[in-house]
């Protein structure tokens, strides 16, 4: 339960941030800055580098150990797009994307997440699950991807 209230204030927070900046999606630069915000939360529970968080941004994920994988799982759950199991929910990912992206970007996002929604059924660590799904991410959406 604490979990869901400590979660929820950085959800609300982001929301809005989108509301407050634009009253539609983020540009890459906004979407970074609001991300900002829950790296700033999950960072200090880890012990990663600032190349190594870097790295994660943008979509490299070659760095597969246990700091990274539950650095990962920290940020997805201040997004708000998981469940109580800790595996993300396609349609509060969806919401996101729709709020988050613009159009331009939108649709890579969407297909992203519809191919690689299953990858997560493959683990039962928690770490993993986000780990390998966010990888898949990033594969399919190349350039495009940005994470906390």
């Amino acid at each position: 339960m604490r979990r869901m209230w400590f979660g929820l204030p950085i959800s609300l927070a982001l929301l809005l941030n989108i509301i407050g900046v634009s009253f539609c999606a983020m540009t890459r630069d906004q979407m970074i800055k609001s991300f900002n915000t829950i790296r700033n939360l999950c960072t200090p529970k880890f012990k990663l580098s600032s190349d190594q968080l870097n790295a994660l941004r943008f979509g490299n994920f070659d760095n597969d150990d246990k700091e990274v994988k539950c650095y990962l799982l920290c940020t997805a759950q201040m997004t708000g797009v998981l469940t109580k199991k800790n595996e993300f929910h396609l349609e509060k990912v969806l919401k996101q994307i729709e709020a988050m992206y613009q159009s331009d970007n939108k649709q890579s996002a969407i297909d992203a997440a519809h191919h690689c929604k299953d990858v997560q059924k493959t683990y039962k660590d928690p770490c993993d699950k986000v780990f390998f799904t966010l990888k898949c991410v990033a594969e399919q959406m190349g350039k495009l991807f940005v994470w906390p």
